[in-house]
């Protein structure tokens, strides 16, 4: 899973079947999104990550 700080841009791919990362399974397959989102955001916390902070313009 890819995940952009922007809050809005997930991609996932499927790198055994086509590691040339060309199609974006993040819609056909939101659950597993959701759930390596949550596992990521737990990461952050339990390892105390600085994260990015977006500039507004």
């Amino acid at each position: 899973m890819i995940y952009y700080f922007d809050g809005k841009t997930v991609e996932l791919f499927d790198l055994v079947s086509v590691p040339q990362e060309k199609e974006n399974l993040a819609n056909q397959l939101p659950f597993l999104v959701s759930e390596m989102k949550i596992k990521l955001e737990r990461w952050w916390e339990k390892t105390n990550s600085r994260l990015p902070v977006l500039k507004e313009n």
